[in-house]
């Protein structure tokens, strides 16, 4: 078998790869509710009635190879299955009926192919009977070759602002834990005056975010700055882990019955996020980038997190970037991460499974952003923040904190 395309996944390999495909496509299987799946914008789903599987095979294992160096493997997976390592350049495995082990047109599960890094995927509907693509050099090349002459629907790539969305940073992120100057620059984006509140969570409420529960320990309306700062002047809220699940006190600040910005023991939450989709070309590291340093001012602070990867508290790792050469920042600081013990490349063939070389490139595969718990954050001299991972941000890139109105459409104060 090793000496074909189709290497099989262990079955912990293949419990990893598929507990990623469920949180980051939302995979929710279904025979009557479509799509099943959300995947990265832009995508385009193709109907596969009445295709002939001989014809998609044929397409499909010429545009693999188009889409992968020498010997560089996919993942072939097959719902409730065995997942295979394939190798689209040796031949094919087929069973008994002369179909591959994982059908390239899907015959009662879902069969999904994706990059290792999730940069693009074909993943087949068996309910809907469908294909939905994503990744641009992937759908460029399959409406290049006609084989799928129905649309289904499709998925443009955004780029908006949403006011009445959210995003979260741990204060682990923060290299000085300064949560007080992340509320002034929120705050700065706004009107006076604010109803802020200091809540403390009774023992026995279990519910984290039902403030509705909490003990107010402190409320009032500020109608100018100097009441914020003599409340952050004599306000201390300790700081506990990312991991935790308990905060135990929470500033809130609301207005006009809206929540601007949460504090709490564990992370800052703060309202109105302009997101930006990722491209499809590069990394997820070289995708974040392009659309943080043309805003940036330097110098810029850089956080990563690989807690998802890295066991312990030295897994968060504070740089300063002067200007735009972010990779040798990361060669300097970071690639000594790739020795760790806890380097196994969870998403690699077992034979593959620890890096040989300490590259910039080994460095993204082994602490890609799809894992709980891997971020980067990055914040520049003027107060702009920008983030990307998996959950927190959505999958998306986010902008926040000291944002130009031209780029919210808001043309005056909130």
């Amino acid at each position: 078998m090793n000496n074909w395309s189709w290497i099989p996944m262990t079955g912990a390999e293949d419990e990893q790869v598929w507990n990623v495909i469920c949180r980051q496509f939302h995979f929710s299987p279904s025979t009557t509710e479509f799509p099943s799946f959300q995947v990265p914008h832009p995508f385009v789903t193709y109907s596969t009635r009445d295709l002939k599987w001989k014809e998609i095979e044929t397409v499909l294992s010429h545009i693999l190879i188009t889409l992968t160096d020498e010997g560089e493997r996919i993942m072939a997976l097959d719902w409730n299955h065995q997942g295979y390592w394939i190798d689209p350049r040796q031949p094919f495995e087929r069973d008994e009926e002369g179909t591959w082990i994982i059908p390239a047109l899907p015959d009662g599960d879902y069969n999904f192919f994706v990059a290792l890094d999730f940069q693009w995927g074909y993943l087949g509907h068996p309910w809907e009977q469908s294909v939905t693509l994503f990744g641009e050099n992937l759908m460029t090349a399959f409406e290049e070759s006609r084989v799928f002459p129905d649309v289904i629907r499709r998925g443009e790539r955004q780029m908006t602002f949403q006011p009445n969305e959210s995003v979260s940073v741990y204060r682990q992120l923060l290299p000085r834990d300064d949560w007080k100057e992340l509320v002034r620059i929120q705050l700065n984006q706004y009107s006076y005056p604010f109803e802020i509140k200091l809540l403390e969570r009774p023992r026995n409420t279990k519910q984290q975010h039902d403030y509705e529960e909490w003990g107010v320990a402190s409320h009032f309306i500020a109608t100018e700055t100097v009441q914020l700062e003599r409340l952050l002047e004599g306000l201390t809220i300790p700081p506990i882990d990312m991991l935790s699940e308990e905060s135990n006190t929470v500033l809130r600040i609301r207005k006009q019955g809206q929540d601007i910005v949460l504090v709490s023991n564990q992370e800052v939450t703060m309202q109105g996020i302009i997101y930006e989709e990722l491209k499809d070309s590069g990394t997820e590291y070289e995708n974040f980038f392009d659309a943080i340093l043309p805003h940036a001012t330097f110098p810029m602070e850089v956080v990563f997190c690989g807690r998802g990867t890295l066991d312990d508290e030295d897994s968060i790792h504070a740089m300063t970037l002067n200007d735009t050469n972010w990779q040798a920042v990361f060669e300097d600081r970071l690639l000594h991460l790739l020795n760790r013990k806890e380097i196994t490349s969870g998403f690699l063939p077992t034979n593959y499974s620890k890096p040989s070389q300490r590259t910039l490139e080994n460095f993204m595969t082994e602490f890609m952003l799809i894992i709980p718990y891997n971020f980067i954050l990055t914040r520049d001299a003027t107060g702009r923040f920008g983030m990307f991972d998996h959950f927190c941000t959505n999958e998306k890139i986010a902008h926040f904190g000291n944002i130009d109105d031209e780029e919210t459409n808001s043309g005056q104060r909130r």
